[in-house]
């Protein structure tokens, strides 16, 4: 409306009325009484009364229509400016539904308008017909139960409140199906609108399936990843340096062994958690002594509250601001402690092994499979005059006789794929440093890890050229022996039993000389006596023949 319309509109008719009719009543007055002043004659009086009548209406009408043309065009301009501002308002109405379902049906949220007294689909978007699989023909003709597994029904109608009682923001969860069945979790943003009429609501669909598939991922993994932690003995921490806040995890605390109730973390008890031996290497990983790497790992021995000592690998990795200065520090901590006492425990048995290497008179071999290692003890040096380096696998195979070779690896392997044998023993030629061949005994012993597999061998490796000369001597004279036995038994015997037979014969044959018979007597009785000295020498030959087979079987074993 224009100012002047509304000027005219605040301008009330007896603001009108009282004005006219106090200077029309002081016109009159004050013209009759002019007019018998000037004019005596009553004829020409009543004429000028008459004009002054006429004249008095002419203006005061044409004063009227003045103000009447001056009213009506005011409202006219009233009127135009109404049915402008009505059609602007229109026209933004028109605009502002068109753009209102422009955005309902581009959504790519789905968007529905259902009934609420019958709850059937008044309208939906087409994100709606994509995410669900219906076409808008047969959302028509369905209503929400639809779209709901059959359990969930009895909380579709309570979840459904009466038009006009419906929170200013409402947004809950439900399970919907598809048409080809599949079960999604969708977010239920609604409103109360009227739809042509109907009382209705506006709902908007945000599909969640995939958000709680990695949701619930999530938690198994962080459950994995707690359990994880738990097993390998794994905690972390963080430490604010803006505010000096520090925060550990529960296994944290398990692995210091400290309550999380009655311990409070902070650089004091921490300080005092660490072994004095190493609380001055807390002072490396403050922020201006960390190098350049994106992080540092040491390790750590720690106190536990018994007073036992325990090993913790620490790796801190810092968080820098725009300068470079480190504002937030983050920490993962891993105990050791079994590792550093099997560690130990290793040193000291390499160490019992290497002192029992330099004193021993057989060549050790300490074999670490699993980890590609070996150990060569000092005798390879002493009894070979070899030196050969640390973990140079193939020593020990280049330097057997190549005659013997084929059988000893043989033999290795059989011990190794057999796994009910732990020890192998084998004699063969081991090649030394000046090219000659010594004989060794080699014995071995293999440890095999839970699968049956052996990861190690301990093997000892004796010098046995002297022992296998003197054996080899004890057997040539066994063979002396044996022949002296066999000449004994065969070939001496023999004649003694031709000269037995004879003696015999020549007995039964007596002449009666008695000189003939007494000499007949010494013979006889010299080849008895000669042959009970065979049998003692035979006798005597079996048994050292048998001590000294006793002697080379004890020497081999």
């Amino acid at each position: 409306m224009s100012r002047r319309a509304k000027r005219l509109v605040r301008v009330s008719p007896i603001k009108v009325v009282i004005p006219y009719v106090a200077v029309s009543t002081l016109y009159l007055l004050s013209s009759d009484y002019i007019l018998q002043k000037l004019v005596p004659n009553v004829d020409e009086l009543i004429y000028f009364q008459t004009v002054k009548g006429i004249f008095f209406i002419l203006a005061t009408a044409l004063l009227i229509y003045l103000w009447v043309k001056r009213i009506t065009s005011g409202i006219q301009d009233s009127y135009e400016n109404a049915m402008e501002l009505r059609k602007k308002a229109e026209e933004q109405i028109r605009e502002s539904e068109e753009k209102y379902w422009t955005l309902f049906n581009t959504s790519p949220i789905p968007m529905w308008i259902f009934e609420i007294k019958t709850l059937r689909f008044l309208l939906v978007n087409e994100a709606a017909v994509n995410q669900y699989g219906y076409s808008r023909q047969e959302f028509a003709k369905m209503t929400l139960e639809d779209i709901r597994p059959k359990e969930d029904i009895i909380d579709l109608y309570n979840s459904v409140p009466a038009f006009g009682r419906l929170k200013q923001k409402s947004r809950h969860q439900f399970r919907h199906l598809t048409k080809e069945g599949h079960l999604i979790h969708v977010r239920i943003d609604s409103s109360d609108v009227m739809y042509e009429g109907v009382k209705a609501r506006l709902v908007l669909a945000t599909n969640l399936t995939n958000e709680i598939q990695f949701r619930n991922e999530l938690d198994v993994s962080n459950t994995r990843l707690k359990a994880a932690g738990q097993t390998a003995k794994l905690g972390y921490w963080t430490h604010d340096l803006t505010n000096g806040c520090i925060t550990w995890s529960d296994e944290m605390f398990d692995i210091f062994e400290r309550n999380r109730e009655d311990f409070q973390v902070n650089i004091e008890n921490l300080t005092n958690a660490f072994h004095p031996d190493h609380r001055g290497q807390l002072k490396t990983i403050s922020p201006k002594k960390i190098p350049g790497r994106n992080y540092v790992e040491e390790e750590h021995k720690i106190l536990a509250p018994d007073g036992r000592v325990k090993w913790i690998l620490e790796r801190i990795i810092p968080t820098n601001n725009d300068e470079g200065v480190p504002i937030r520090l983050d920490g993962i901590v891993l105990d050791i402690t079994d590792r550093k006492k099997a560690e130990e425990a290793i040193a000291l048995s390499n160490e019992r092994f290497l002192k029992l290497s330099q004193v021993t008179t057989e060549a050790m071999i300490d074999w670490d499979i699993a980890n590609k290692r070996v150990f060569w003890g000092e005798g390879f040096e002493k009894l070979f005059g070899h030196r050969p380096e640390e973990n140079d696998l193939d020593f020990w195979q280049s330097h057997i006789h190549p005659e013997d070779a084929q059988r000893v690896k043989g033999s290795v392997r059989s011990a190794f794929f057999d796994r009910s044998s732990s020890v192998f023993l084998s004699e063969y030629r081991f090649v030394k440093a000046d090219g000659s061949s010594a004989y060794v005994r080699h014995r071995g012993v293999v440890v095999r890890n839970e699968q049956g597999r052996v990861v190690r061998t301990v093997n000892a490796i004796s010098d046995i050229t002297d022992e296998t000369a003197y054996l080899r001597q004890i057997e040539e004279q066994n063979q002396r022996l044996k022949e002296i036995a066999w000449i004994q038994s065969h070939v001496v015997r023999a004649p003694l039993a031709t000269l037995k037979g004879l003696t015999n014969l020549l007995e039964s044959q007596k002449t009666g000389n008695t000189e003939h018979d007494q000499l007949l007597s010494f013979i006889k009785d010299a080849a008895d006596k000669l042959d009970v000295v065979i049998n003692e020498v035979v006798q005597k030959a079996e048994v050292l023949q048998s001590l000294e087979s006793d002697k080379v079987a004890n020497l081999q074993k």
